[in-house]
């Protein structure tokens, strides 16, 4: 009886710890499932350029390149389509992913400042005030529309279209259409109607 007890008295911390690295192992591998990064195309870019992180467990997910923020234009749980931010620094740039589960880091390389924005189409050409205009081009990231020197409501922005709305107060005929970007300024028109 004495050695049965003295058994159970020795074996008890070895049990105790086999439990205890048991549990930690199934928590990190159940509940620890934070996002993770697999590629980033292109691997390197001008800023203002859009890429595409893809990964795992990527949804809802805030983004940063060489510390500054970027804005997310597409975001599920396997891919992010977001733009390298005017002031990225020219170099190997680290490339943070961060939601609730966790976070995850790659790398990219920015080659330089990117151009400024240029518009190569508005649609529709005519369009009432309080209707939506869809413009067209290239480095429109992050972009400042106004509609007759009036500030327009931006409700979709990529670095290659924004959708706008055409703010109140603008006379019919033909009224300039500015975007500006941190890189720039281009102009276009459309018809008031």
């Amino acid at each position: 009886m004495k050695k049965l007890s003295n058994a159970v008295l020795t074996s008890f911390p070895l049990l105790l710890m086999l439990t205890m690295v048991s549990l930690s192992c199934s928590k990190k591998d159940g509940a620890g499932d934070g996002p993770k990064i697999s590629s980033i195309s292109p691997s390197s870019a001008l800023t203002g350029a859009t890429i595409t992180i893809a990964g795992n467990n990527l949804s809802g997910s805030s983004v940063t390149i060489g510390g500054i923020g970027c804005q997310v234009d597409d975001n599920t749980s396997t891919a992010i389509i977001t733009s390298i931010p005017s002031g990225a620094t020219t170099g190997e740039q680290q490339v943070l992913v961060q939601n609730s589960l966790g976070k995850a880091t790659s790398k990219i390389t920015v080659t330089g400042a990117g151009a400024g924005p240029v518009i190569t189409s508005i649609t529709p050409a005519e369009v009432a005030v309080g209707q939506a205009i869809t413009i067209r081009g290239t480095g429109l990231s992050n972009a400042v529309v106004q509609v007759y020197k009036k500030l327009a409501t931006v409700t979709a922005n990529t670095a290659t279209s924004i959708t706008a709305t055409v703010p109140t107060g603008i006379p019919v005929g033909q009224a300039a259409v500015d975007v500006t970007t941190s890189l720039g300024y281009t102009g276009s028109t459309v018809i008031i109607k």
